[in-house]
């Protein structure tokens, strides 16, 4: 008999971590679950370690025979499952043992396709637990959205979660968004979410805090090196629109603003040791104003990043600097993490 709710969890040379992960999705209150591993030929001991623990019915192994990337390795956990619902859980993180209750409980008083959960970041260098999103903050109403109309917060980047493991999905609606594999993004979930959204589907929200994301990887990367990896979602976004025959002026303007904010983002990140060279700044930010990834790109009315389009690196400074010091403790909290 199929199980309510898969919980999937891709893992690539997460030993350290993976027992952690699959203890606290085996551990929920409400038990008609059934957790898929999707092992992507780890190379450290991970899978050898899932095996050892299959002593739990409710436990899967899936095995990749090569290493094909954590979004194929989300869609074979996806093509494997059987419950009405699908959860992604990251092989470092975990979630709280009322998470699939408490989401399960608003799903049905809502009838809703999608819920999203409050989530929150646990450091992994320094133990600092931060609230990373919170719902209620951002819909700021009780009533069931459609899906299609937080696409634009999805391109825009302007206080929706991008992420894929926050949510719970009717695994009905995943299997009609015709998904495909990416490349190993930072941020595919973006892209993910993307197609998902694009639908009608029904999202409702809670502001239980059900999932500990524990910070590493992109979060992590030097400025310089992380927009490089932004850009090329940018354009993977651009691609899926396209496909999705959904890139009209207002979506593009939207996910153009939603490159801006980045690139904000990033800037201000290298500013944050004291003792960084404005001057070196500067001329980075001249540097990627001249990027032709900007090229006919557009902002919404009123968009206090419209400096970009005009290239004048002087604003885009003063813009980084403004942002900074409105916002100096969130990222410096963020850098010792």
């Amino acid at each position: 008999m199929a199980a309510t709710v898969s919980i999937i969890i891709p893992l690539f040379n997460k030993r350290r971590y993976i027992e952690r992960a699959i203890q606290s999705a085996l551990c929920q209150s409400f038990s008609d679950i059934e957790v898929l591993v999707v092992d992507d030929a780890s190379t450290d001991g991970s899978r050898e370690m899932v095996g050892s623990m299959i002593s739990d019915a409710r436990l899967r192994l899936v095995c990749h025979d090569a290493n094909m990337g954590s979004s194929q390795a989300r869609l074979t956990g996806l093509a494997e499952s059987q419950g009405e619902f699908v959860m992604f859980v990251d092989a470092d993180d975990t979630i709280e043992p009322h998470t699939v209750a408490r989401m399960l409980e608003r799903q049905r008083a809502m009838s809703a396709d999608i819920v999203v959960m409050a989530t929150r970041r646990i450091g992994k260098r320094i133990p600092v637990r931060l609230p990373f999103f919170v719902p209620s903050r951002f819909f700021g109403t009780d009533e069931v959205v459609v899906a299609r109309e937080l696409l634009p917060a999805i391109l825009g980047k302007n206080g929706f979660s991008l992420s894929m493991w926050d949510k719970l999905y009717r695994r009905s609606v995943l299997k009609s968004a015709s998904m495909v594999a990416e490349r190993d993004f930072i941020g595919d979930d973006m892209l993910f979410n993307m197609r998902v959204f694009n639908s009608d589907a029904r999202v409702a929200w809670t502001d239980y805090v059900g999932y500990n994301w524990t910070t590493g990887g992109g979060s992590t990367k030097k400025p310089q090196v992380m927009w490089e990896d932004v850009k090329q979602l940018y354009l993977r976004c651009c691609e899926v629109l396209r496909e999705m025959g959904i890139d009209g002026e207002d979506n593009m303007a939207y996910l153009g603003q939603g490159l801006a904010t980045a690139f904000i983002y990033e800037a201000a990140r290298s500013m944050l040791n004291p003792f960084a060279s404005r001057a070196k700044v500067k001329k980075w930010i001249a540097g990627q104003l001249a990027s032709p990834v900007w090229d006919g790109i557009a902002f919404l009315p009123g968009s206090e990043y419209a400096v970009i389009a005009e290239r004048d690196a002087e604003a885009v400074y003063r813009a980084v600097c403004h942002q900074l010091s409105r916002h100096r403790l969130f990222y410096t909290m963020l850098s010792l993490m």
